[in-house]
């Protein structure tokens, strides 16, 4: 998300989609029909991700991307939306509408805490304009 030069977006896109094709064949390879990285209850891979892939909400809001529906990504996915759905998960992380505000700044370059114009926090939602 911190790219601002639009050409580039096509780019970025496939880099992305590729280590979530390669990802996707590691899960098939580590646990193929289950939910999570390995076996049947959540391990640190699952605990790593989890919040990481809570941010995916801020893609798609920012910058339309999605992890494609297909079969090459089937078993992303479904890590993706076991480890999101899960309570433990969602109650020690923001909720979607908190994230997207919080990444504002950043999705429009601003980075290493450095805040934009006008604001004096580096998230916009914090601050009082």
């Amino acid at each position: 998300m911190i790219n601002q030069d639009r050409s580039k977006d096509q780019e970025l896109i496939d880099k992305r989609l590729k280590a979530y094709r390669e990802l996707n064949s590691k899960l098939l390879q580590t646990n193929p029909e289950g939910t999570y990285a390995f076996g049947d209850s959540l391990s640190l891979p699952d605990y790593t991700y989890a919040s990481v892939l809570l941010r995916e909400v801020a893609s798609k809001h920012y910058r339309n991307f999605e992890i494609p529906d297909t079969e090459e990504y089937k078993r992303v996915l479904k890590w993706k939306n076991g480890l999101t759905s899960l309570d433990i998960v969602r109650n020690t992380c923001f909720d979607d509408e908190t994230i997207i505000k919080m990444l504002l700044d950043y999705s429009n370059g601003y980075l290493g805490g450095k805040a934009p114009p006008g604001k004096e926090s580096v998230f916009t939602m914090f601050s009082d304009s």
